[in-house]
């Protein structure tokens, strides 16, 4: 904790792989170099690219982020490991070298490989390790720590710090007196004042001295809810840094005018990722048509890159061959897009228990426009009628859910007002699914209004966003070859 000073006579012990004493310093590289060569290995086996992942991160990777929590890691040692997982995930994800990195780093409930920025990692767990230093509830340990902390901005500003200065060193403040170079060896206070430095550029976090209760917090400024770590929850820094950072990665990836259309709406809901972690329900030509489809890198006229080429559609002759276009607007595909929106609908039917009601399906009104059919309607042994319609919308930013959903609910509201009129208790909603197989959370509302139990709801929804998956893969398939896939 104190410092890299080491005497020569004094020799450090491993504790599981850790190293510990005075003489802590070691050369990693070596270490690293096996992981790497491990993670290769795996890599070009033949297992199912579900499997690789789950071999990397669960008995490759879990050995470098042990060693990387509990000792101190070079940036440079950790530097090919790094050059190496990014293509690694690309290549099991079945992405083109152009696809952004950020999806590799994706946890798999956010729709990612979940292979770690180790560089990044390294500064979460720098800053995690000081706040359980100073947090800790043992006293002497907290107050050997917070010395130590007293002694290295001592060092920086020259005279005695306030716990306010200490965390403004922590903050990575260079104002002032905070500039001066301090000249001390490299200690826990300095790494983890270098590591807000970076840190600082994707989260937003501060360390805070608080004076009523003598003891130090770290804000951290996440969106929608900001959150105060306190000593007692000191064992959730490095989650919830970790956290942000995934937000952050989100957040850069949506920004993005080609690539980031769908990510926002994809990371929603953890159905519509389920597949990353074992491949369930999902067929390998699947899963190697969905990742470049999320991220617009699929071969069609108006998406191929450094290629130039008309842009029209090749079956109807549209003005841009994109991905929305043939997955939901191409009219030669439109048999396969009302088998693809009866696949969810016959499913939540048969998934009604009869024990709530009646279920009718394509149900005309007498009284009402004939063009007005809702796919679905559920009269319930109470009386009260639950009008629902289906819909499969493209993942265009978080709005496309939204305006299709209400687009349904605007358009049957007639028959629920006429059924209204006739003294019935009734109600619309809309089930929303995604053309690359995300979830709307939205859709949950509903299927408890019609009874479903959540154990069925929970495997129910991953059926659904894998039957999406699978016939929006033989549509793209069938419109680039001509040959018949459904």
């Amino acid at each position: 904790m104190w410092g890299s000073y080491t005497d020569g006579g004094q020799e450090a012990y491993k504790y599981l792989s850790v190293r510990v004493g005075l003489n802590y310093r070691q050369d990693n590289s070596e270490f690293f170099q096996e992981i790497t060569r491990d993670v290769k290995l795996v890599a070009a086996s033949p297992l199912a690219p579900w499997q690789k992942l789950t071999a990397i991160r669960a008995h490759i990777l879990s050995r470098a982020e042990f060693l990387c929590r509990n000792s101190h890691i070079q940036k440079r040692d950790v530097a090919d490991l790094d050059k190496t997982l990014i293509p690694t995930g690309k290549r099991i994800l079945n992405l083109p070298t152009r696809a952004n990195v950020n999806l590799v780093h994706l946890s798999c409930n956010k729709g990612g490989a979940a292979l770690p920025h180790f560089r990044a990692l390294l500064d979460v767990y720098s800053i995690s390790h000081a706040f359980r230093l100073l947090a800790s509830d043992d006293h002497l340990t907290s107050d050997v720590a917070f010395a130590g902390l007293q002694s290295a901005v001592r060092k920086k500003i020259l005279r005695d710090p306030t716990p306010s200065e200490c965390a403004e060193l922590l903050n990575g403040n260079k104002a002032g007196d905070f500039a001066r170079e301090s000249g001390d060896l490299s200690t826990q206070w300095s790494r983890a004042r270098q590591a807000a430095d970076h840190l600082s550029k994707y989260i937003k976090f501060s360390w805070i001295f608080n004076e009523e209760l003598g003891c130090f917090h770290l804000n951290i400024y996440r969106s929608p809810n900001p959150v105060c770590v306190v000593p007692s929850t000191a064992g959730l820094v490095a989650r919830l840094l970790r956290d942000d950072l995934e937000s952050h990665y989100i957040r850069q990836l949506s920004g993005l005018v080609d690539q980031g259309k769908t990510v926002e709406v994809f990371s929603q809901h953890p159905a519509s990722n389920h597949f990353l972690q074992a491949g369930d329900f999902t067929r390998f030509c699947d899963w190697n048509f969905i990742h470049r489809a999320r991220l617009g890198c699929l071969q069609l006229n108006a998406t191929m890159r450094f290629i130039k080429r008309n842009p029209k559609c090749r079956k109807c002759g549209y003005v841009r061959e994109t991905i929305p276009h043939v997955l939901n607007h191409c009219k030669p595909h439109s048999d396969a897009w009302k088998r693809r929106h009866d696949a969810i609908l016959n499913r939540v039917a048969r998934a009604i228990p009869s024990s709530i009601g009646s279920v009718s399906i394509n149900k005309k009104f007498p009284g009402i426009a004939q063009t007005l059919i809702p796919d679905m309607v559920l009269t319930k042994k109470s009386g009260e009628v639950f009008v629902i319609d289906f819909t499969v919308a493209f993942e265009d930013r978080l709005k496309s859910f939204a305006t299709a959903r209400k687009g349904k609910i605007d358009k049957y509201l007639p028959i629920v007002e006429h059924l209204r009129r006739e003294g019935k208790v009734a109600h619309v909603d809309a089930m929303v699914v995604g053309s690359l197989g995300s979830w709307d959370p939205s859709n949950d509302a509903a299927l408890a209004q019609m009874g479903v139990s959540r154990k069925y709801a929970k495997l129910m929804r991953k059926l659904i966003c894998s039957d999406t998956i699978r016939w929006s893969r033989d549509i793209y398939i069938q419109h680039l070859t001509d040959k018949k896939q459904y």
